[in-house]
């Protein structure tokens, strides 16, 4: 459902059936939001994130983390919940990539999330990367979950940690 701008409110006029369907289209995206990729994985080799100075797609080394989802709209919120472990001090940004746009979600090298810590640690728990698109045209499209590795040592767990990633259509 595209994008509806809502109205101003006026005291003593209640908003009309088309008002307020329109804004309960809009704000369906919270009831219809579509798990992707979800669950706790107690098996499998954790991503071993190396030195990528270049926007660099998550991989197992075949099977890229990555949402994939025929759309009716051209709006698509992005959203992946997932553990790191830092092995060393550490540099790195995760943001998503729209494959039909040929866009990330943010055109910087910090992405809309960034982890900058001067020691090792580990677990760090409870990352979160989103990313908003618009101007998407509807169909099929994919967006892959990327990072931009500058320093360190990490690791994107998986053996025992859950990654969740969700797509909402707007």
């Amino acid at each position: 459902m595209p994008w509806t701008n809502p109205n101003n409110a006026v005291p003593g006029n209640p908003p009309s059936a088309t008002d307020y369907n329109n804004a309960m289209a809009d704000l369906s995206f919270l009831l219809n939001g579509e798990a992707l990729n979800n669950g706790y994985q107690a098996s499998g080799t954790d991503y071993s994130l190396s030195i990528a100075t270049t926007w660099t797609t998550v991989t197992d080394g075949t099977t890229p983390l990555q949402i994939i989802k025929t759309i009716a709209s051209t709006r698509f919120l992005c959203m992946a919940f997932f553990s790191l472990d830092l092995t060393a001090a550490c540099d790195v940004a995760f943001d998503w990539y729209s494959v039909s746009l040929a866009l990330r979600s943010q055109n910087n090298n910090i992405g809309t999330l960034r982890v900058l810590v001067g020691t090792a640690f580990a677990p760090v728990l409870g990352q979160v990367c989103m990313g908003l698109f618009t101007g998407l045209t509807p169909g099929a499209n994919t967006f892959d979950l990327q990072y931009y590795k500058n320093s360190g040592g990490v690791n994107m767990r998986r053996n025992g940690y859950p990654i969740t990633l969700l797509g909402y259509e707007l």
